[in-house]
């Protein structure tokens, strides 16, 4: 007797058995766009509290400290290990570290500990403007890629000749592709007309958004014009940071002592900013404006997640090209970062 072979058959459940063949095409093709690039952006747009890590995240403004130097400046002396416990879990990757003691030495200390520190991504550092040897001493420190530029605080001049000696060394830090930020209040900007005229390539950028005023909900005036007359040249750019302690400019209801500010803390509510952002925003665009912190000193006021939550909520929503070019792509283009 012929033994007869039965070929089995895994059993469908009756509900895909019965579902026509043109249904699961149908699921193919939607599983297929549902995991496609273009896709998975879109829901990285879309306004949500969903983190979707997709792109580089540069601070460009922090200060780090020389361990065996005295800085009352700083509110916390820290190395680079503790920035990092602090920043990581918002997504930051790198840093643009900006001097803090306004000494020469520390561009030694900073550019040294950038060689096995690849955290920082930029360095902008000081030299003295005034001197006959400022071309000189940036050819040195210029060789380094990560000496991104350097930082003023001030654009009183004393005396014409030392404005001539200082408006040619801008030109020589223009030569050298190098940035210069400005630590100015928005009533002295426009005394940068006079570097525009004999650097007009030269990035300018300011930093705490000009020192706006942020007492109130109502937007100071002057701010607004100085801010738009800023803008209105090509290589100038802008820096979001420092917002929670802008509040503290006078006249405030929030100013106190160092030690009182903790017991009576700023807004923190993204929505008491998004006015004052809105005016940079609409001045820069989308090209000229930089994600920055301005730790440690926001912690006289708030912490470091306090702060980035304020330009998350307002620039992530716009998308994330316009998002990558803030934290990202702005920076690189103003400090000609390395490549770590």
């Amino acid at each position: 007797m012929k033994s007869m072979h039965v070929a089995t058959t895994t059993r469908l459940p009756n509900y895909l058995r019965s579902r026509p063949p043109y249904i699961a095409k149908l699921e193919l093709v939607f599983i297929l766009w549902l995991t496609s690039e273009a896709v998975k952006k879109a829901l990285c747009d879309f306004p949500t509290k969903i983190k979707c890590k997709t792109m580089t995240v540069i601070d460009t403004h922090i200060h780090i400290h020389e361990p065996d130097v005295p800085n009352h400046r700083l509110v916390r002396r820290l190395m680079p290990d503790v920035i990092k416990e602090i920043i990581r879990p918002e997504g930051v990757d790198g840093v643009i570290v900006v001097e803090a003691r306004q000494d020469i030495s520390e561009n030694d200390w900073v550019l040294e500990l950038s060689e096995t520190e690849p955290l920082i991504a930029g360095y902008v550092g000081t030299l003295d403007v005034y001197s006959e040897n400022f071309s000189l001493d940036l050819a040195h420190y210029a060789t380094n890629p990560v000496f991104s530029g350097i930082r003023i605080h001030t654009l009183s001049h004393s005396g014409h000749a030392r404005e001539n000696i200082f408006l040619g060394n801008m030109g020589h830090l223009q030569t050298a592709q190098r940035s210069l930020d400005l630590h100015l209040d928005y009533w002295t900007l426009p005394l940068v007309d006079h570097i525009v005229h004999v650097a007009p390539e030269l990035p300018l950028v300011a930093n705490h958004m000009g020192q706006v005023p942020l007492a109130t909900r109502s937007i100071n005036s002057e701010w607004i014009n100085n801010i738009q007359r800023f803008a209105q040249h090509p290589r100038a750019f802008m820096k979001v940071s420092a917002l929670l302690q802008m509040v503290y400019r006078q006249p405030s209801p929030w100013s106190r002592s160092f030690t009182e500010k903790r017991a009576i803390l700023p807004p923190h509510d993204p929505e008491y900013y998004r006015a004052a952002i809105d005016v940079v925003w609409n001045a820069f665009g989308e090209d000229r404006l930089l994600y920055a912190s301005n730790w440690p000193q926001i912690e006289h006021v708030g912490d470091y997640s306090d702060e980035i939550a304020i330009t998350k909520t307002y620039f992530e929503r716009m998308g994330s090209d316009i998002a990558d070019k803030f934290y990202f792509s702005n920076a690189k283009s103003v400090y000609h970062m390395a490549t770590r």
